[in-house]
């Protein structure tokens, strides 16, 4: 492309998403190669797949593409504005820039820019558009030239001079290798880090001996130095491009970037990222939480309504492979409406949280309770029949009728009622779950307080229903 275009490679930008990145190891040695070509690398829906913050040293990406499930809740959500400003932090610490996606409120805008996020991508800027109508849109949008203010322009010995003048002040660490491994340059943090109090040239073995001996600079735990030499040297300037971490013997962490020519000359850079370790902790424990935070019913602890949901699917297809029973059942708990009136929702939370002890303290590992709305739950047996279920829910009705429900109020008695039925393999999440719901209404037609079961369809039936687009069933065809 770059060639038929007579593109520099600078101006390609190629993106690739976290979830494929993580799961191809083959992916990042590809990422790497093309990164030595020039061409600009973006990590697309970060957030979502298999990464964690403390990963993203390992990409070779020059953008980091946050997500729009975290961009969405950002200006609502505490949880998502913790994990937008991490992934922000950590990058811009990396020399990465971000681009929030999704952007679709002023609202998000004005956190994202609060939290320094370098660009944004949705609906709040543009819809999507076709190749005139957008350089149509850049070019209003381009900004007016700049003034030029006669600002000599630098030769290159003085651009170089100026760049080792810049470089003596910083704490960045940096050193420039021949193609024999000889240190030709080091800036006062290199030479404090790695040659501190020592004179000459060394070479790059020189340096990892001399930390060894001496215990500072780079931690080499090993007795065997050699070993440990030739061990890293089936990585060391092997590819064009290599980032790791190195720890140092007094406690701190480098990010370091090697830089190989084609011509044998290399470029090391380091930077202290000791901070970011030491936050990678709570870093990884606020993302757990806010996706903790996104399957959960913030009340009763259960799997919400989209998690339950997605479990029940997973849980079908592993019983159909498996050839085992499952069974599903709806359940309401009976007059809670008036519960409320009478008593107030603090007590109905109340009335909530001891059903779900009291039903979910009796199930097996692999049973699912989850909350789908109000006082309404779905109940998943694995393994488990018509009989085996009955018997589940005759239980968990019996241990409520037995005990005070609420201390406070003593008389207080809470029933339900439930729809069951049992999955056929020509089921989908929907039908099996309609299924039950239309067990749950003829429970409270009954009278409430008691269970209705509902038979499968015949299978073959079942299955030519979805297949003749019977929209119960989930159609999968339709007639001409």
């Amino acid at each position: 492309v770059l060639k038929d275009c007579d593109m520099p490679a600078g101006c390609l930008q190629l993106e690739i998403t976290e979830s494929l990145a993580a799961e191809n190891p083959l992916i990042r040695g590809r990422l790497h190669e093309l990164k030595a070509l020039g061409v600009m690398l973006a990590l697309d829906d970060f957030g979502t797949g298999y990464s964690s913050l403390s990963s993203l040293h390992q990409w070779p990406v020059d953008v980091i593409k946050i997500d729009r499930s975290f961009v969405s809740q950002v200006a609502s959500s505490a949880h998502h504005r913790v994990l937008v400003e991490a992934t922000v932090r950590v990058a811009r610490s990396l020399g990465m820039r971000t681009v929030a996606e999704g952007v679709e409120t002023a609202e998000q805008a004005a956190v994202l820019v609060a939290l320094q996020c370098d660009k944004g991508q949705g609906y709040l800027y543009a819809r999507p558009l076709g190749a005139q109508a957008a350089t149509q849109w850049l070019a209003a949008q381009a900004p007016a030239p700049a003034l030029q203010l006669g600002t000599a322009v630098l030769s290159r010995a003085e651009a170089g001079e100026r760049l080792l003048q810049h470089l003596d002040p910083s704490s960045l660490a940096v050193a420039l290798f021949d193609p024999e491994e000889r240190l030709v340059y080091a800036n006062p943090s290199f030479r404090q880090l790695h040659w501190r109090g020592l004179d000459g040239t060394p070479n790059w073995e020189d340096i990892m001996r001399t930390a060894h001996r001496r215990r500072e600079g780079v931690s080499i735990e090993t007795a065997d130095i050699n070993g440990w030499i030739a061990g890293v040297r089936k990585r060391y300037r092997q590819t064009p491009r290599r980032v790791f971490e190195s720890n140092l013997c007094d406690g701190r962490w480098m990010r370091v970037c090697e830089e190989t020519a084609p011509d044998g000359w290399q470029l090391s850079v380091s930077t202290d990222v000791t901070l970011l370790k030491v936050n990678e902790a709570e870093l990884r424990q606020a993302r757990d939480t806010a996706l903790v935070a996104s399957i959960t019913d913030p009340l009763t602890g259960l799997p919400n309504r989209r998690h339950v949901f997605a479990r029940l699917q997973a849980l079908m297809a592993e019983a159909i492979e498996l050839r085992l029973p499952l069974t599903v059942a709806v359940i309401d708990l009976d007059k809670f409406k008036l519960i409320n009136d009478q008593h107030g929702h603090a007590m109905g939370d109340s009335v909530l949280l001891a059903f779900t002890q009291c039903v979910g303290g009796a199930l097996r590992p692999r049973d699912v309770l989850g909350r789908i709305g109000g006082e309404e739950f779905l109940l998943v047996l694995m393994n488990t029949g018509r009989a085996g279920a009955e018997r589940v829910l005759g239980e968990a009705r019996a241990a409520l009728r037995r005990q005070a429900i609420v201390p406070q109020v003593p008389a207080l008695q809470l029933d339900f009622s439930a729809g069951v039925t049992v999955a056929c393999a020509a089921d989908t999440s929907d039908a099996l779950w309609q299924r039950a719901d239309r067990g749950l209404y003829a429970a409270k037609a009954a009278g409430r307080g008691c269970d209705t079961f509902v038979e499968a369809p015949d299978e073959a039936a079942a299955l030519m229903d979805r297949l003749r687009g019977n929209p119960e069933h989930g159609g999968l065809l339709h007639p001409l």
